[in-house]
């Protein structure tokens, strides 16, 4: 029961250190590429969001990959900042 408190202080801790809306690389070893302490209207969350294996926007510059991503993952209905898919949606394309 004490490792499972000590595990919950030490997210606690890295969340309290992360800037707020400023994505950053995963540890390595994670399946997700990002993670961000997303903050909206005094929410706050940890989100992990992009695929590791695979290039985003920022590496390949395509523009028609980028469009055909926003229409299929419709990015345009994103409008909550706390999940996943905006991040992907706003950052990574």
């Amino acid at each position: 029961m004490s490792s499972r408190k000590e595990a919950k202080s030490k997210a606690q801790m890295r969340k309290d250190k992360m800037k707020c809306n400023k994505p950053q690389r995963a540890p390595k070893g994670a399946k997700q590429k990002y993670i961000v302490k997303a903050c909206d209207d005094g929410k706050q969350k940890i989100v992990r969001f992009g695929y590791r294996g695979m290039q985003d926007f920022l590496q390949h510059k395509d523009p028609k990959r980028r469009a055909s991503f926003k229409a299929r993952h419709k990015c345009s209905e994103k409008k909550d900042k706390l999940t996943p898919g905006w991040w992907a949606c706003n950052y990574n394309w």
